[in-house]
């Protein structure tokens, strides 16, 4: 009998054994998985960080090449004529900033595409709306070039104002988006 309790009391040893050394492995598996997991989480947003900042700076550059666009006074002659009255020369304003701003905001379309696959959703139309008012500030940029050269004529004055104002509320708006998707938690 003594041979029984002692065998059952070594078995029962051995299953306390081995449900404490099972709850043991567990706990480290959570442990490891839950690590694992922050890891990721903080890669992703490194990820994000990443792609917000290049699309940000590149949206800063198209804004600079706007400004330089609209202002470029450089020109060159293109016909000189001679009447009764003198000299007259035709000036063609050249567009030295055109090519430069089309890529630019090539590339900015490029990372707005990013922050769609990087998300998250909420984001998207918001990186949307700052592509599409860099759209429209080249295009009244392009509207006055037409009619007035560089500078800003008279006509496009208000409109180019709008559109500037507009410009910086949306980028702001992305910022603040962005800014609270990187919160650790968030997003």
């Amino acid at each position: 009998m003594a041979a029984l309790l002692g065998g059952t009391g070594v078995a029962t040893g051995g299953l306390i054994a081995g449900a404490f050394s099972l709850l043991k492995g567990r706990q480290e598996n959570a442990t490891q998985e839950r690590k694992h997991q922050l890891d990721e989480n903080s890669r992703h947003r490194d990820v994000r960080r990443d792609i917000y900042a290049q699309f940000l700076k590149k949206a800063g550059q198209v804004s600079e090449l706007e400004a330089k666009r609209l202002h470029d006074a450089e020109q060159r002659v293109t016909l000189r004529e001679i009447r009764r009255a003198g000299n007259v020369e035709h000036k063609e304003y050249t567009d030295q900033y055109a090519a430069p701003l089309q890529d630019a905001t090539g590339e900015l379309i490029g990372l707005a595409f990013l922050v769609e696959l990087e998300g998250p959703e909420r984001l998207v139309p918001l990186a949307q709306s700052v592509v599409v008012v860099h759209r429209e500030v080249q295009e009244i940029i392009q509207k006055n070039r037409a009619a007035h050269g560089p500078g800003v004529g008279e006509a496009y004055r208000q409109e180019l104002q709008d559109a500037e104002r507009a410009r910086v509320f949306r980028e702001r708006d992305f910022i603040q988006a962005a800014r609270s998707t990187l919160q650790p938690g968030i997003g």
